[in-house]
């Protein structure tokens, strides 16, 4: 099938109802449809326009769940009392809620200054979109809002946001740098989960939340000592290995708690440094860790347990000249 032709009559897209058919290129939608039913057109994705009848009131729950990813661009009947597009995107109460952003729009998007707010899963898989500037009048940004947007390069989260919610940036591995605002007091489970090209992240001291697998493990989450205690193990040790790197960057308070961290989590943090295979960063740890005999062998065990014959050789270097 690659085009079809709904006769007026109809008023229901019922879910599924032509998902997966992957040659679909056109359909014409009739002026007595008020309903789009989840995953209507999922995977259709040679679809690359849509208009939305003025009789249409209700759309899935997610646009990103009910066209398919080549859709570039969505028209709406003026009349439309509920739904309207501004620059390819729908819309809800007359432009001050985000529903969806088609999957196959590209580059850097401009919201308008009457949002108040995104969806959850509205850009959910465009991967092609490499920057939004998200208005200061935005107060709410959903569930997964920007899931897999790959292409993500920079975020600025507004003031009015108190929350980033679940899985909010999950899989933005382009996502290099992410301006949290003050007075923001919670960062949710995966928010910038697998965002492996975000090496820093500075959260404000008003954060006093934040839920378990939240960064990339290679992110560096600098904070205060309180906000540090409630980071996940993984994103403990990877500040941790900053700090080494680089004292000067923490406060006292912030060096007493990543000390007491590292005492109890040594083991952890040389499997780590062994994984890695970083040289500097594990003299930068021996030179912070006050080093010890003992220390020296445990570092040792654990290069011989991971079979990581280069560090075992550093480390038999280091310590001949210590």
């Amino acid at each position: 099938i690659t085009e079809v032709v709904l006769h007026n009559g109809i008023t229901e897209i019922e879910a599924v109802a032509f998902s997966r058919c992957s040659k679909l290129e056109k359909i014409d939608l009739p002026e007595s449809l008020t309903t789009i039913g989840q995953d209507a057109f999922h995977e259709c994705n040679l679809i690359r326009e849509v208009y939305i009848p003025a009789s249409v009131s209700a759309i899935g729950e997610s646009g990103n769940d009910v066209f398919g990813k080549g859709v570039e661009s969505i028209t709406v009947d003026p009349r439309n009392k509920k739904y309207t597009t501004i620059d390819g995107m729908l819309y809800t109460m007359k432009g001050k809620n985000l529903q969806y952003c088609p999957e196959g729009k590209k580059g850097e998007i401009n919201l308008p200054d009457k949002l108040t707010n995104i969806n959850g899963a509205a850009f959910s898989g465009c991967s092609m979109i490499t920057a939004v500037n998200i208005p200061q009048s935005v107060k709410k940004i959903g569930i997964s809002a920007f899931y897999n947007c790959s292409g993500l390069k920079e975020i600025v989260i507004p003031d009015g946001i108190k929350e980033v919610k679940e899985a909010c940036f999950e899989g933005c591995t382009a996502l290099e740098k992410v301006s949290l605002p003050d007075g923001m007091v919670m960062i949710e489970s995966r928010a910038f989960k697998d965002c492996t090209s975000l090496k820093e992240i500075v959260l404000p001291d008003s954060v006093y939340k934040i839920g378990m697998n939240t960064f990339a493990e290679n992110t560096v989450v600098t904070c205060s000592a309180d906000i540090f205690k409630k980071l996940p193990n993984e994103n403990k040790t990877s500040t941790a290995l900053a700090y080494f790197a680089d004292t000067s960057r923490f406060g006292d308070e912030l060096t007493e708690a990543i000390n007491a961290f590292v005492k109890k989590y040594r083991a952890d943090i040389l499997e780590k440094l062994m994984t890695q295979g970083n040289v500097d960063m594990l003299e930068a740890y021996l030179s912070g860790a006050s080093m010890t005999k003992k220390i020296m062998n445990e570092c040792l065990e654990c290069a011989e347990r991971t079979g990581n014959v280069e560090m075992k050789a550093f480390l038999l270097d280091y310590s001949s000249k210590k």
